[in-house]
């Protein structure tokens, strides 16, 4: 698991390549310089590939692959209004990442072109694109079952929300504002780095208990895991009735949909409280 830094906004260059090398101390393990004027893109560009010598890290200049190799990067990351990847990956030899939004057969076709990674997101709502989709957590679990590839996640991700985050286990974890932006980047950057070093801690030693042994745990000391667990089993059962009733009327497709919405909800909320109690018993 992998700290990705989007380093993007209207900074004057100076500030701009301290925030990176901040943010770098701070933690962070790839860099993708998102700047959409190109002057300013190679500028800045020659001046993070020389901030490597001192602090190593991988470069991923996003849109353009002709700048990424004029500048000597490790990678390039594509969207869906960029040139296709095969064409790209007949000229350019480095890491081709490529993003996917919400949409696994997207994913699934990079992966068979040659991707080296995919990227989702939007996780949550975000500031950084206006145009962002959101891509449900179920969407990213399936990935990971159909993919070989690392998968990266985006959009949104913030202090507040990054234990989920951390539950879906992505290879990359990709953060913009919530780091770059900051007035202290190397401090945010310590934060999210600190968490997951943690929670790959805890995974790597098995914990002190199992996550099985730490639900049975959970439901009989933490009332609101307890709460929440019934509440998810009450909404299985109406779910069930539901389903045994075909056919289907429009108000109860309309009511299936609603269930399943809140079950979702509940299973996060449950997630997150199983993360938070694994970095209670790191030991």
């Amino acid at each position: 698991m992998k700290l990705y830094l989007i380093a993007t906004g209207n900074y004057p260059d100076d500030e701009f390549v301290e925030r990176v090398r901040e943010s770098l101390k701070g933690g962070v393990d790839w860099v993708q310089l998102r700047i959409k004027n190109q002057e300013k893109l190679k500028k800045v560009g020659i001046r993070l590939n020389r901030l490597r010598r001192e602090l190593p890290f991988v470069f991923i200049v996003n849109d353009f692959p002709g700048i990424a190799e004029e500048l000597g990067a490790d990678g390039v990351h594509i969207g869906k209004n960029d040139p296709s990847l095969q064409e790209i990956r007949q000229n350019f030899r480095g890491i081709i990442g490529v993003s996917c939004y919400n949409e696994i057969e997207r994913a699934l076709k990079a992966e068979g072109e040659g991707a080296d990674y995919v990227a989702f997101g939007s996780l949550f709502p975000t500031r950084t694109k206006e145009d962002y989709v959101l891509v449900e957590f179920d969407t990213i679990k399936a990935a990971k079952g159909l993919l070989n590839i690392p998968i990266c996640v985006i959009g949104g991700i913030n202090r507040g929300n990054f234990l989920r985050v951390l539950s879906l286990e992505p290879d990359l974890i990709a953060i913009s504002s919530a780091i770059f932006s900051a007035p202290a980047p190397g401090e945010e950057a310590a934060f999210f780095k600190e968490k997951m070093l943690y929670y790959l801690s805890f995974k790597e030693k098995g914990g002190k208990m199992k996550e099985n042994e730490l639900k049975k745990a959970l439901l009989r000391e933490n009332s609101e895991f307890r709460e929440l667990y019934e509440k998810h089993r009450e909404y299985e059962k109406e779910l069930e009735k539901l389903l045994s009733r075909r056919p289907l009327s429009p108000e109860e497709e309309v009511e299936i949909k609603k269930i399943k919405k809140l079950k979702l909800k509940i299973k996060d909320k449950m997630q997150e409280i199983l993360v938070k109690e694994r970095e209670k018993r790191i030991g």
